[in-house]
């Protein structure tokens, strides 16, 4: 997973990283990535996505709130795939433990 950074806050310690300038909001914002930079937009322009998706619902809602709302929505639904995977883990597991049981019992008879 990439990591994002303020470009002015960590210039001097840049080493890998990359600069990128990206917009959110309409704002040009220049930060720097362990990443890949075409990542960083593509990760911005889902962001943008996730703005306007919020302003097309409400379209009164200041762009601060907006922009709020759009990484909460975001976020919810990063913590929502998390837990699908965290259940398929351990449902793949039992399935496994269930199919080597099976394999044993077929080997030891």
């Amino acid at each position: 997973m990439a990591q994002y950074k303020s470009e002015q806050k960590f210039q001097s310690k840049k080493g890998d990283r990359k600069a990128v300038t990206i917009r959110v909001l309409d704002q040009e914002l220049k930060i720097t990535t362990d990443g890949s930079p075409d990542r960083a937009q593509k990760v911005s322009q889902y962001l943008n996505a996730s703005v306007q998706d919020v302003l097309k619902k409400a379209p009164k809602t200041p762009q601060f709130k907006a922009l709020v709302l759009a990484a909460l929505n975001i976020t919810d639904r990063y913590f929502a795939a998390a837990e699908r995977h965290s259940r398929l883990k351990v449902e793949m597991g039992e399935k496994s433990q269930r199919i080597l049981d099976l394999l044993e019992d077929a080997t030891s008879t």
